[in-house]
């Protein structure tokens, strides 16, 4: 038997970096957009804020007409009235709710096959981070043998963000700086974390959205195994790259895309810092029970992503 439940509701936009909230940028600018992980979607829209409770969506927006509208599908049918227009998406595939996301502002744009990367200014700082996106995707595609699932990959830089970035499936969110690269001002390092972070993102659509933890407990295995992979990624561009012409670094065409080791970097960076949270007081298993909602985001941690 088949029932249905619809509900009408009202929720509020919030400026706390989760749910549903705004950023300000500029001289009185808002970027909207979401951020739901772990457990911040039902504050968004009534829902079984689970992750192991699976459902497809049919999502629909309306906003200025001149705004940029996005979500975790593209866009089959957009409607103009006035100064306001709807956009409707594709359903999404079955996943969990906190993988969903929108996004609405005044943004700019540049693609190169099925990834995007939007700013709210300078989108050309995330011309580096496009790149990398774009071949670590074809990467993971042929390393486990199961093409990319959606239909587009856009990454936001979003203004004000609590995290460096978050997975959400076909719209992935960024901290600005963990995105866009200045060529005068930002730091080799950062290139790296860039680099490192966006690989990180990807190969969460497969081990983390496609197939997902049930409960919270296990998030060991979905950011240590993503961990593990941005490392993976990472090396294998650059091993492609020394034989294939066709991959660029578009800040410095003479450098490799990925000029640094990527396996000694996650032995510098995620060996010693899962070692050292380990010999604190606060350090525990890397499978902690969780009982509540209010237990999850202690567990996103060191331990989480470096020791697992």
């Amino acid at each position: 038997n088949e029932n249905r439940l619809s509900i009408t509701f009202n929720g509020r936009v919030t400026t706390k970096m989760e749910g549903f909230y705004s950023s300000e940028y500029g001289t009185d600018q808002k970027m909207y957009s979401t951020h739901f992980e772990p457990t911040d979607a039902r504050k968004a829209f009534p829902c079984f804020d689970h992750p192991a409770m699976k459902a497809t969506f049919d999502i629909e927006i309306t906003a200025d007409k001149d705004l940029t509208i996005l979500s975790n599908m593209s866009a089959k049918d957009e409607v103009i009235k006035g100064t306001r227009k709807t956009v409707t998406f594709n359903r999404m595939k079955r996943t969990s709710t906190y993988l969903i996301a929108f996004v609405v502002g005044d943004l700019q744009k540049i693609t190169k096959g099925r990834v995007s990367v939007y700013s709210t200014y300078d989108v050309d700082q995330g011309m580096y981070a496009l790149h990398v996106a774009d071949q670590v995707l074809q990467f993971f595609e042929e390393y486990f043998g199961i093409e990319y699932p959606l239909d587009k990959l856009d990454m936001v830089a979003v203004p004000e963000f609590s995290m460096g970035a978050m997975e959400n499936w076909g719209l992935i969110t960024y901290r600005e700086t963990s995105l866009l690269f200045n060529k005068d001002k930002s730091s080799m390092t950062q290139r790296r974390l860039i680099a490192e972070t966006v690989a990180h993102e990807i190969a969460h659509q497969w081990f983390g959205n496609l197939v997902t933890p049930k409960w919270w407990d296990d998030l060991w295995l979905n950011e240590g195994f993503a961990t593990w992979a941005a490392a993976l990624g990472c090396n294998a561009i650059r091993e492609k790259q020394k034989n294939d012409p066709n991959i660029v670094n578009p800040i410095n065409t003479k450098e490799l895309l990925i000029d640094w080791e990527p396996w000694v970097s996650f032995i510098n960076d995620d060996l010693d810092r899962g070692m050292e949270s380990d010999m604190l007081d606060s350090s525990h298993p890397i499978k902690v029970p969780v009982y509540h909602p209010s237990e999850i985001n202690q567990i996103f941690d060191a331990i989480s992503y470096s020791k697992s």
